[in-house]
């Protein structure tokens, strides 16, 4: 089985530190680390974590040497563009169409955030995808570790 490759936002890393989101993204973190999934980046991700408690920070900068770093390219912002003038993101959350962007000009299997507004829900994810197919990039499947977790337990 070839292993999945995995953007992680921001919400992610912020989630082990959060009650409400830490059992889950442990988990995601520990099955990571373990081979299960290739965990990929951005500075889009370097950008948002600077301002976040320490915590996080030190977690993110011990996790960064495993993961995949995606590279800039005019591309990404294209594409965040047509997210935005499709109306599947508004201006003001240019940052969230820019990790979708990311993602899906990298070829990354799926997006994984704790972003239940404007990214893991269901009607969103379909708007990125009519994009992305539209356009000719791939479809990505959009969720959370909660629900990557109980995909692994068969649930």
């Amino acid at each position: 089985m070839r292993m999945l490759r995995l953007y992680t936002d921001t919400s992610t890393f912020g989630g082990r530190y959060d009650q409400e989101y830490a059992k889950e993204s442990r988990w995601f973190f520990k099955v990571a680390a373990g081979g299960r999934f290739k965990l990929v980046v951005s500075k889009q991700v370097d950008d948002e974590i600077d301002p976040s408690p320490e915590a996080v920070k030190k977690h993110y900068a011990l996790t960064l040497s495993s993961m995949e770093y995606l590279k800039d390219s005019p591309e990404i912002e294209k594409l965040a563009d047509l997210y935005i003038a499709r109306k599947v993101l508004t201006e003001k959350y240019r940052s969230d169409a820019t990790h979708i962007a990311y993602a899906t000009i990298h070829k990354c299997d799926g997006v994984i955030s704790w972003n239940s507004t404007h990214m893991v829900k269901l009607g969103k994810i379909v708007r990125f995808n009519m994009v992305n197919a539209e356009y000719g990039y791939p479809q990505l499947f959009i969720a959370s570790p909660r629900e990557v977790k109980e995909h692994e337990n068969g649930e």
